[in-house]
């Protein structure tokens, strides 16, 4: 390597480091119009979002007025308080106070992840007369996927049924399509920490065991309220979620095949010298 780049003239020299330099400059400029950027955006409201079923859908598994608490008045109130602080956020950014930014990140984590994991958890529930507890069929790919990780459904659901409930205090059980082993795994977050926050991980279900969830039909009978709940869970929408990740998995594969064949072949020695300190 030594001996290469002694053999570099001072104009090839040059031309690497004004090349390395003008990348440099190009990202930082991108970073810079990016908060500028989005100084000037309006950011949306969140809303609550539309249930798929009445309040008295998920009956006798969980009571009409369980539902509407949950729904109307917990995931509501989340919406509510991450809406001010996404404004308070907006405007301590364009007035670019570091310390208020700061301040703001854990309330935006916690209302935001309670929308992202209450919105999903909707999504995950149906009525017993519909698609609740109605398993896929047994050659549909998430099924053939179930039995090569876990042996079969009923497993799956004994060990996510178990460490759900020992979970401590509030918080979220969680089957997950981790990418990177390409394997169906069971996670739990606590609080209102959504799995999105984790690297390669696609979230596919949840159960929320937050008290607010079970506690005016189950009182403190936790095991009993996960117990019912497989009757209500919409694997529908869990078998569409794991159709996806093999969507984009598919997808991610061929782009970056032909993005790096395309780089590789169009790539100037400026090109090189970006991607190598970068």
């Amino acid at each position: 390597c030594f001996f290469f780049f002694k053999q570099k003239t001072a104009y090839e020299m040059q031309r690497g480091l004004v090349g390395s330099e003008m990348c440099i400059r190009d990202r930082y400029q991108r970073r810079v119009h990016g908060i500028i950027n989005l100084q000037m955006v309006t950011l949306a409201k969140y809303v609550l979002p539309k249930l798929a079923y009445e309040l008295t859908g998920l009956e006798p598994v969980i009571s009409r007025n369980i539902l509407d608490v949950h729904y109307n008045k917990h995931h509501l109130t989340y919406i509510n308080n991450l809406n001010v602080a996404m404004e308070q956020l907006q405007d301590a950014i364009a007035k670019q106070d570091l310390p208020k930014i700061v301040s703001l990140q854990p309330t935006i984590i916690f209302n935001g992840g309670s929308h992202i994991n209450h919105s999903m958890y909707w999504e995950n529930l149906a009525p017993i007369s519909g698609l609740g507890g109605k398993l896929p069929s047994p050659d549909s790919p998430l099924s053939k996927k179930v039995h090569e990780d876990w042996g079969s459904f009923d497993k799956l659901i004994e060990y996510f049924t178990k460490r759900t409930t020992a979970i401590k205090g509030s918080g979220w059980g969680w089957l997950v399509m981790n990418k990177a082993v390409k394997k169906l795994e069971y996670l739990e977050t606590h609080d209102q920490d959504t799995i999105s926050m984790l690297p390669d991980v696609v979230p596919l279900l949840t159960i929320d065991v937050w008290e607010h969830a079970y506690y005016l039909d189950y009182k403190n009978a936790r095991a009993e309220y996960m117990k019912n709940i497989w009757k209500i869970v919409n694997w529908e929408t869990v078998e569409k979620r794991f159709a996806s990740t093999l969507q984009l998995n598919d997808q991610s594969n061929q782009l970056n095949a032909v993005s790096y064949t395309h780089l590789r072949a169009h790539e100037t020695r400026e090109d090189l010298v970006c991607r190598l300190l970068l």
